[in-house]
């Protein structure tokens, strides 16, 4: 409560100044989905901060709660300032513009009210989310609350009409005037030459550099991205698979499989094996999508960014009945999943020799024409130039 009270005092005093419309601050100062807040310089705040500092005149600020990050961003000659401190406390009162990938509680709810707050998300949904799973409380109109969002606005970016129109307009209670159609900044990276990439790589994602040489010495890459199951973050586990197996198959069939979970997920223990190969849940996993052959995955988003590739795709939802009952769906899973379909882990691993003669390319044209509009790995300079225009920057 004291806390509240004294960001309120802050959020009042400074209120009447007009904000610096040339300041950006974006980054992480919570920690509600780390138990030991590691570094989390992934997903679109990170590639819309990079676009904005390598190719704008812009003032952009990554602010961070976390000694490793801060020091992982300065080692990449990145602007990085600690949260709290007075220095980071003062930049996100006066920056005009904020950006994130969670929520506004990504950085400071209280402190950013009155700015301009671009909501990246995390991708296009298959599972509810928002208000579609959780009550609107609404709030109390009164002189404080009016004075406080005074001349502030939020966007919401999506990837296209339909899915504005389907779900982000409902999900977050936002008008279709506020609904951006432009793509994700993380989505930009995958259009970029491998020699672009490398470079990329060399600067902002080092970690990468191991996997993609891994990845290019084999003919079959597969890289697993299951969703994050909120009910139960050792799910994995239950899954049964038998990784001996899965080596001995991958070895047949000159393929590696790499396995990326998200970052609240229990790691499985996996021991080593040479073309099983467990990537950091905390990972910038985008970079490394253009080395891949095959997505494995279940209902994550990253299917409808993965798109883009125009790579074949395989889905094994060996636990349908239990997910659906805890969390609805707002598509048919089977329209919108353009692949193939395993019940098991042991069926794609029995499978493995055949991927090869795999061929959904019709089924991927037709969920991408539904779900992404015209985009061309520009998700970022379309961002920064309605902002530039619509404020006059």
């Amino acid at each position: 409560m004291i806390k509240k009270i004294a960001y309120n005092l802050l959020s009042l005093l400074f209120k009447p100044f007009p904000r610096n419309k040339h300041l950006w601050v974006t980054g992480k100062i919570t920690s509600w989905e780390f138990a030991n807040n590691p570094p989390a310089f992934f997903d679109n705040s990170k590639h819309f901060f990079l676009y904005l500092v390598n190719n704008t005149d812009e003032k952009v600020y990554w602010l961070s709660s976390s000694d490793e990050e801060i020091k992982m961003l300065k080692e990449y000659n990145l602007p990085v300032v600690k949260y709290p401190s007075i220095k980071g406390i003062w930049l996100v009162l006066r920056a005009k513009f904020s950006f994130h990938h969670y929520g506004s509680d990504q950085i400071n709810y209280w402190f950013q009210r009155g700015s301009v707050q671009l909501n990246f998300w995390h991708g296009t949904p298959i599972k509810m989310i928002g208000y579609d799973i959780r009550e609107k409380i609404p709030l109390k109109h009164n002189f404080y609350l009016d004075m406080m969002r005074k001349g502030g606005e939020e966007y919401v970016f999506s990837t296209s009409k339909f899915v504005s129109e389907k779900i982000f307009e409902r999900a977050f209670d936002i008008g279709q005037e506020h609904l951006l159609n432009f793509g994700y900044p993380r989505m930009d990276v995958m259009g970029l030459s491998e020699e672009e990439n490398m470079e990329f790589c060399r600067k902002y994602s080092p970690e990468l550099i191991k996997y993609i040489e891994i990845a290019k010495s084999y003919k079959k890459v597969f890289l697993y991205m299951p969703t994050y199951r909120e009910d139960d973050p050792s799910y994995f586990e239950k899954a049964n698979v038998d990784f001996e197996k899965m080596s001995k198959a991958l070895e047949a069939a000159d393929g590696v499989f790499f396995l990326k979970l998200h970052p609240l997920t229990k790691s499985p223990g996996i021991k080593d094996y040479k073309n099983i190969i467990q990537i950091g849940n905390d990972v910038d996993i985008y970079p490394f999508l253009i080395y891949t052959t095959y997505l494995v995955t279940d209902y994550s988003s990253i299917v409808f960014d993965y798109l883009m590739l125009d790579k074949e795709m395989i889905f094994i939802p060996y636990d349908m009945e239990d997910y659906v009952s805890q969390r609805k769906l707002y598509f048919d899973y089977d329209e919108v999943t353009p692949g193939i379909k395993y019940s098991s882990f042991s069926e794609f691993i029995d499978s493995i020799p055949e991927t090869g003669s795999l061929d959904y390319s019709e089924d991927r044209k037709r969920v991408r024409e539904k779900m992404i509009d015209d985009y061309a790995f520009d998700a970022s300079e379309r961002t920064y130039r309605f902002i530039k225009e619509h404020y006059k920057l």
